[in-house]
C-alpha cells in the first residue's frame, strides 16, 4: 500500500483501476484530467492486483491525495472518510461488499457498457456473466453518469429502471486550445495513418487493416497486448496480406509519446464498432490531426457534421471514407479540420468538472 499525502477526509473520492501511467484506456485519461485540476477536496484511491502489477511512485500523476491499495487489502478502505465515492469500473463491485459506502453517496460513471457489439436487446451481454456485476453497480449507485447521450440511451434500452437516476456529462481534456484555422498552404500527404486503442475486437483494428490493405499507405499501431489471441489473428492477417513492410507496431503510447505520434500522422483512423465517448478523437482534435472516424455511439456527438466518418457495419464504408480523404482537395480537408477543431471548446476539463459540481450540489446538497 502506498499513501501519498492522503487526507483524513475528502468530499469526493474517485475509486479507479487506472491512474497516471497505470492506464490502458479512456478511464485513465479521465482520472488524470481530474487529478491535474488540483481540487484539494478530491482524493484518488487506486486499486491494483499486486500479483499482476508492480507499482512505482513515478508512475503516478503526482504525490498528493493518492492512496494505492492492493486488492487483497481492500478492507483498509473502510478506514477512509469521504462524502461521495465515484466508481469508474463495474469490476470494482467487490467494494460494495464492505461497509465503505455505509451512509455515503455512491456515483457510478459508466465509461463503457460491457455489451457485445453489435448487441441484441434480448441478450445484450452474450454468454458473459459480467452483466451481473454491471447491473449490481447500477442498482447500488445513487447516481449514474454516462459520458454521452448515446451511452445513456443504450443503458436505458437495456435497463429502463435506471432512467431517473441517470445523467449525461461529457468527458473533458485540458490541452492548449489549438488554432481553429489552418494555413491555406498546408499540404496533406495522406500516407501515414495511425491507430491508437486497445487490442480487442470492438476497437475494429482488423477492419482497419482490411480497409487499408489495397491502399498506398502505412499504418502505425499504438496498442498493448490486451488480447494475445486477437493479436495472433492480426499478425496472421498482416503476413498473409503481404503488409509486413507497411504495418508498424509502436507498443503503448502515453503522455508526450502519444502526442508526438499524433503530430507525425497524416490522419488517425478510429474504426471502433462502438465508442461511448472517444478520447482518442478528442486528442487528435487538440493535436490538429485529421481523423477518419466511426460514427457509431457517443463519438458522433463530438464529431458533429464532420465529413470523414463512416458506419463500421456497412461493408466498404471505411474504405470509401479513406478514399474520399485521399482524393479530396487540401482546401476541403482544411475546412473539415477547422470545423472539427472548433468543437474542442465543448469538451474541456473545466467544463466537465463544473458540471459534476453542479450535479452533486443539486442531488446531494454539497457545494
Amino acid at each position: 500500500m502506498i499513501q501519498m499525502n492522503f487526507q483524513k477526509h475528502y468530499q469526493i473520492i474517485h475509486f479507479t483501476n487506472e491512474i497516471g501511467k497505470n492506464r490502458f484506456g479512456g478511464v485513465g485519461t479521465y482520472i488524470n484530467e481530474w487529478y491535474a485540476a488540483k481540487e484539494n477536496n478530491i482524493g484518488f484511491v487506486y486499486l491494483y492486483d499486486s500479483m499482476k502489477s508492480d507499482i512505482y511512485i513515478d508512475d503516478f500523476p503526482g504525490k498528493d491525495h493518492i492512496l494505492a491499495i492492493p486488492l487483497e487489502r481492500i478492507k483498509k478502505i473502510n478506514d477512509i472518510s469521504f462524502d461521495i465515492g465515484v466508481i469508474h469500473y463495474y469490476g470494482m463491485q467487490t467494494l460494495l461488499d464492505e461497509d465503505i459506502f455505509l451512509h455515503k453517496r455512491l456515483v457510478y460513471v459508466i465509461h463503457c457498457i460491457p455489451s457485445t457489439e453489435p448487441y441484441n436487446l434480448e441478450d445484450p451481454f452474450g454468454k458473459s456473466d459480467i452483466h451481473q456485476d454491471f447491473q449490481r453497480m447500477c442498482e447500488k449507485a445513487d447516481l449514474i453518469i454516462c459520458v454521452s447521450s448515446d451511452s445513456k440511451n443504450k443503458l436505458i434500452q437495456i435497463f429502463p429502471q435506471f432512467k431517473e437516476k441517470t445523467h449525461v456529462i461529457y468527458n473533458g481534456l485540458n490541452q492548449t486550445t489549438p488554432s481553429t484555422t489552418t494555413d491555406s498552404e498546408t499540404v496533406y500527404h495522406r500516407k501515414k495513418f495511425g491507430y491508437i486503442g486497445r487490442l480487442e475486437y470492438r476497437k475494429g483494428l482488423m477492419e482497419c487493416l482490411t480497409s487499408v490493405k489495397d491502399k498506398d499507405v502505412e499504418l502505425y499501431i499504438a496498442c498493448g497486448n490486451d488480447d494475445p489471441f486477437y493479436l495472433s489473428g492480426v499478425l496472421d492477417y498482416i503476413e498473409g496480406a503481404n503488409m509486413l513492410n507497411r504495418v508498424h507496431f509502436l507498443g503503448l503510447c502515453q503522455g508526450e509519446r502519444k502526442w508526438t505520434m499524433l503530430r507525425e500522422m497524416d490522419a488517425i483512423i478510429i474504426p471502433s464498432l462502438y465508442e461511448s465517448f472517444g478520447y482518442v478523437l478528442l486528442e487528435a482534435m487538440f493535436a490538429r490531426v485529421p481523423v477518419i472516424c466511426t460514427s457509431i455511439g457517443g463519438i458522433k456527438e463530438i464529431l458533429g457534421d464532420y465529413k470523414y466518418q463512416f458506419n463500421p457495419y456497412i461493408r466498404g464504408d471505411l474504405q470509401a471514407c479513406i478514399s474520399s480523404f485521399q482524393e479530396d482537395k487540401n482546401s476541403e480537408i482544411t475546412t473539415q479540420l477547422d470545423n472539427l477543431v472548433s468543437r474542442t471548446d465543448l469538451f474541456t476539463t473545466p467544463i466537465m468538472i463544473e458540471k459534476y459540481k453542479t450535479l452533486f450540489s443539486e442531488q446531494f446538497s454539497i457545494n
